[in-house]
């Protein structure tokens, strides 16, 4: 294998260390971090690692489903990052020696071959590097914005139902109004009647008293005229 073929290699495996996302971070700190993630994160860290998750799940569900693959992700994590690790170790060994070996055949020649592979394999990963960045920030836009259309559609679902419960309320509200202003005219209406009867009984009654009373009194008064004449 030629050196500048193993510097390359050497370079893309200390790239793929670099960027793996569990680099360097605890089980434990990892754990903290998960359990204060929301429904949203957990969902995408779920998809992103290819772990299936019911679509109905709620907050609680997806913690539980995290949690249960969390120790294998991050073992396969740490497993591919120290074999990323020794391989990059070994490699950079094997150059030295190749290196070294080659010193009385042009050192300055190795060198500055080795300096161009180091560039190529740096330009590489700037290169792998920035395409797994594009896909990352695509995948997070997809997401905020999948994210945003559900929260707008809910938002709507619910001033939709505000809206109508509210047309319904008013609309109880003006039948029952209608309803007891119609029931109160009625019973107006049963008041002035009964008022009415009421007084029409009262001025009755007080017609016939006062023809009692003048019958009456024309009684006493032709009693008395006949008593006269007969005396």
């Amino acid at each position: 294998m030629k050196p500048t073929t193993l510097l390359l290699a050497a370079a893309l495996s200390s790239s793929a260390f670099a960027i793996w996302p569990f680099g360097g971070s605890s089980s434990s700190a990892s754990t903290a971090a998960y359990n204060k993630w929301h429904e949203t994160e957990l969902e995408r860290w779920l998809s992103e690692h290819n772990i299936p998750y019911p679509k109905a799940a709620d907050r609680r569900d997806l913690e539980q489903i995290v949690s249960r693959n969390w120790a294998s992700v991050t073992d396969s994590a740490r497993a591919a990052e120290q074999s990323a690790a020794d391989t990059t170790k070994s490699t950079f060994g094997y150059i030295q020696d190749r290196i070294r070996g080659m010193i009385g055949l042009g050192q300055k020649r190795m060198e500055q071959a080795g300096h161009r592979a180091y560039e190529g394999a740096q330009q590489a990963k700037d290169k792998a590097y920035q395409s797994g960045r594009s896909v990352t920030d695509d995948a997070k836009e997809k997401t905020r914005y999948a994210t945003d259309a559900a929260y707008e559609n809910a938002q709507y679902v619910k001033d939709s139902a505000h809206e109508k419960a509210q047309q319904a309320k008013d609309a109880a509200y003006e039948k029952s109004q209608a309803a007891k202003d119609a029931a109160y005219e009625k019973s107006q209406q049963a008041e002035d009647a009964a008022y009415e009867k009421g007084e029409a009984a009262k001025d009755s009654a007080y017609q016939k008293a006062q023809q009692a009373k003048d019958y009456a009194k024309e009684q006493g008064t032709y009693a008395h005229h006949r008593a006269k004449e007969e005396l």
